[in-house]
């Protein structure tokens, strides 16, 4: 189609070639897609100003394109940060999913490689529901080994993770609503920190166990099909909730 063209997200300059009089859709809404419309808008002069209420509007130059769409596969918005209230070095010292952990899977089963989804996850989940209800009711349950995550803590992780689990919309109106409505909690969430916010709290936990991930993932750590399967399900969930801007 002569009317079509395709670009890259980087390097960023290759879009200035795009006319102002074109139609976008960037597919993804991750940081490059973040990276991908500042350059499109407030690279092309626009600006944002507060308003009376203290919220952002954006005005535009006139050099933006005509139209941006943006869209994501699995029709959700990648979560914010939580605003770091950890400082520089600040990190949680995981008390269930650890190497010690992925060590003794390995030596029960006999096996090196492990099944993601089915031996792993749910230590990791098991952290989330520990994080979150000790920083909901601000005190650390000692020892670790006494917690049992509630049927609602359970289903709060859950929901994170699958946020359109069993949700049907009716309608498109629904949908955007929605769709608003969950990115305003996340926003409330994020600003509250990922120390104060129960919810944030709990997805820090899966950057801050990147190196035990890795551990466990690393050199044929999974099998085959489990490999694929954390690359295809589990990795894009983890960008979505804990990676994204």
């Amino acid at each position: 189609n002569p009317h079509l063209n395709y670009f890259r997200s980087y390097p960023l300059n290759q879009l200035q070639s795009i006319d102002k009089h074109a139609k976008i859709a960037i597919q993804g809404l991750g940081l490059s897609c973040h990276d991908v419309l500042s350059e499109l808008t407030c690279g092309r002069g626009g600006h944002f100003l507060f308003d009376e209420n203290d919220e952002l509007t954006y005005m535009p130059s006139g050099n933006e394109p005509e139209k941006i769409y943006v869209y994501s596969r699995n029709c959700l918005p990648y979560s914010a940060r939580g605003m770091n209230e950890k400082g520089v070095g600040g990190q949680y010292q995981a008390r269930f999913f650890t190497r010690a952990a992925i060590d003794d899977l390995r030596e029960k089963s006999g096996c090196f490689q492990l099944d993601f989804e089915k031996q792993l996850m749910p230590i990791l989940i098991h952290e989330m529901c520990y994080v979150y209800e000790c920083t909901l009711n601000e005190h650390w349950i000692e020892p670790p080994t006494k917690f049992q995550p509630s049927y609602e803590t359970l289903q709060v992780i859950h929901r994170l993770m699958y946020p359109l689990h069993d949700v049907h919309f009716p309608s498109y109106d629904l949908f955007s609503s929605w769709i608003i409505q969950f990115v305003e909690h996340d926003l409330d969430e994020a600003y509250r920190g990922n120390i104060h916010s129960p919810v944030k709290a709990a997805t820090d936990v899966l950057r801050d166990v990147r190196d035990t991930i890795r551990y466990a993932v690393d050199y044929r750590g999974l099998t085959p099909e489990s490999h694929h399967s954390f690359i295809q399900n589990i990795c894009p969930i983890m960008n979505r909730i804990a990676v994204g801007p």
